[in-house]
């Protein structure tokens, strides 16, 4: 499980994005980009330019924490952080389904798995194969109502 960096030797590097091309070009991630750019926006202003503004360091160290959870649960909405297995049952049928394990970033800023996504039976003639492509799409889905959830009360 990684933890969120809170030095400030590493608040540069945790700003960076590995966002693909496809990406960045997908029309679904324009508002969740706009809105990571806004956030790094007021992470560098709280950091460089009003930490005298909080009234104690600890005020100020939980206000960086949560804007860096959120930041990054911004990047798990554009560019899930899955992983596909084949999950077998050995109970004399040999049946196969095809999952999609997703990440998610907790409270504490630790990486958790938190979400199994059954594409279904691989073991029988019409199952069809998702494309990775679609697989994203459906993580994302996800993804994005579980971050509408936690910020949109």
């Amino acid at each position: 499980m990684k933890k969120i960096p809170i030095s400030l030797n590493n608040i540069e590097e945790f700003l960076l994005d590995n966002f693909s091309d496809s990406e960045l070009n997908d029309s679904h991630n324009i508002v969740y980009l706009n809105d990571l750019n806004k956030l790094k926006t007021a992470l560098k202003e709280m950091i460089y330019s009003n930490v005298t503004s909080f009234t104690n360091i600890s005020n100020a160290i939980s206000e960086v924490e949560k804007i860096m959870i959120r930041i990054q649960r911004i990047r798990c909405v554009i560019s899930p952080n899955l992983k596909m297995i084949v999950q077998r049952h050995n109970d004399g049928n040999e049946r196969e389904y095809l999952f999609a394990r997703g990440y998610w970033v907790d409270d504490n800023g630790n990486t958790v798995r938190t979400v199994a996504k059954l594409f279904g039976r691989m073991d029988v003639k019409h199952f069809v194969h998702p494309t990775p492509e679609e697989v994203k799409l459906t993580m994302r889905r996800i993804y994005s109502r579980k971050y509408h959830e936690t910020y949109e009360k």
